[in-house]
């Protein structure tokens, strides 16, 4: 009894003598690297895939899609860092480093008329793509008034290729008399960029290969740095307990990029199954479906096209009722991709993002963390494990993906994060 009383006093006292700053670091000087990657889809999962039969039940595929319909999602975001620290909550950094991601949407129509079949003649499904890629670098200072902590942090981008929100329509007919279903859509959406695709790529869009992708980009090069925008970012965080801290932050894309270059990408698609009874009568035929797909690269033009980061508005916060050893990180907050671009709808370019992490010191030198998230539209469910030597430290996490909350738990994706900085 008086060691579980004395434990307890303990654990008091640490929390009540903990400074609860959003993010305190021990050293004075902090450098170090990080690299996120994401590939995900919202359908099929790993423990559906690897059986012995493989059983594929079309009609509960596709009630339990959203109007989306087959989502495909990949994320690709590493950054270098330089932190100097003077005092708790005053100092001044340098970042770099390149974020980037690419989604794709089959649309419901078609996995309806798979799963529930012909209840109408002509039945419509829209594939749509998006994806974009930004070089950034830029300063952070965090300074104190009162009992606020600020964070500014100015940052240069630089767009690399950036593909609008762009939808294509499948029209699948059911009430043709030579075909018991028939299948077709053909649409050109654009890629901008700031090189020229046709010396990375042929027609086919086969890579041609990474020297002729940096030849395209060396020769442009003075064009690419010199065609950035700027954005600001701004958190103001308030200690509001000795063992909560909480913070307000936004980003916002002051001045666009520009991307010169255009090419259009043409895409077909034509799928047709012929009715059961022509395979009986005719021993030539099969009852199989018979599909055909193209899609090609076009010339490459000159087309100013003007595109920003993502602007977010959002809170989030910091609690230790334990102490230091044990941190409880959520988050909240909006989204709008591309924000006064060409391509902005409120349909496509708003989403929210929320996080909830949960920190563990061991003996303050192996660390943990299980956090559940969804940011740039995808769900994961990570958990973490680290090493912390002071002068070093290394932290690699691990998760399961998806683009829905619940295929994220049954691995249609997976999640990979590792970092480490060195610090004094």
């Amino acid at each position: 009894m008086k060691k579980t009383a004395f434990f307890a006093s303990v654990l008091f006292a640490s929390s009540s003598l903990m400074f609860a700053e959003l993010y305190p670091t021990r050293h004075e000087l902090d450098i170090g690297l990080n690299l996120d990657a994401t590939v995900s889809q919202n359908t099929f999962s790993v423990t559906e895939l690897l059986v012995k039969e493989l059983k594929i039940n079309l009609t509960e595929m596709a009630d339990a899609m959203d109007d989306d319909g087959l989502i495909f999602d990949m994320n690709l975001s590493p950054d270098f860092f330089v932190d100097i620290t003077m005092a708790p909550q005053k100092g001044f950094g340098f970042f770099a480093g390149l974020d980037g991601s690419m989604r794709f949407s089959t649309g419901k129509g078609l996995w309806d008329l798979l799963g529930h079949g012909n209840a109408r003649d002509e039945i419509t499904s829209t594939f749509s793509v998006q994806g974009d890629m930004f070089l950034e670098a830029g300063t952070k200072v965090k300074f104190k008034t009162g009992r606020i902590g600020w964070t500014t942090k100015a940052t240069y981008f630089v767009p690399v290729f950036y593909i609008p929100h762009s939808e294509l329509k499948i029209e699948t007919i059911t009430s043709s008399p030579l075909y018991m279903f028939y299948a077709q859509g053909k649409y050109a959406f654009d890629v901008y960029s700031n090189f020229d695709l046709n010396k990375a790529f042929d027609e086919d869009l086969n890579f041609q290969g990474a020297g002729d992708l940096m030849s395209s980009i060396s020769d442009d090069i003075m064009d690419l740095l010199s065609s950035g925008g700027i954005s600001f970012e701004l958190e103001g965080e308030y200690q509001l307990t000795n063992t909560f801290c909480m913070g307000v932050f936004t980003q916002i894309p002051v001045i666009a990029g520009k991307l010169k270059y255009k090419a259009p990408v043409d895409v077909s698609f034509n799928a047709s199954v012929i009715p059961i009874l022509d395979t009986v009568d005719n021993d030539d035929k099969e009852f199989e479906p018979e599909y055909d797909y193209d899609y090609s690269l076009g010339d490459t033009v000159k087309s100013e096209y003007k595109v920003r980061t993502p602007f977010r508005l959002g809170v989030e916060g910091a609690w230790r009722p334990f102490g230091d050893w044990c941190t409880f990180r959520p988050m909240l907050g909006l989204a709008v991709r591309n924000p006064f671009g060409e391509d902005y709808s409120s349909e496509h370019s708003i989403f929210m993002e929320y996080s909830l992490i949960t920190e563990l010191n061991v003996l303050w030198l192996l660390k943990m963390n299980f956090a559940t998230l969804y940011h740039n539209q995808v769900y994961t469910q990570r958990f973490g494990f680290g090493l912390d030597l002071y002068v070093f430290e290394l932290i690699a996490n691990v998760g399961v993906s998806g683009a829905s909350f619940t295929k994220s738990w049954n691995i249609s994706g997976i999640n990979a994060n590792i970092g480490f900085k060195f610090g004094i």
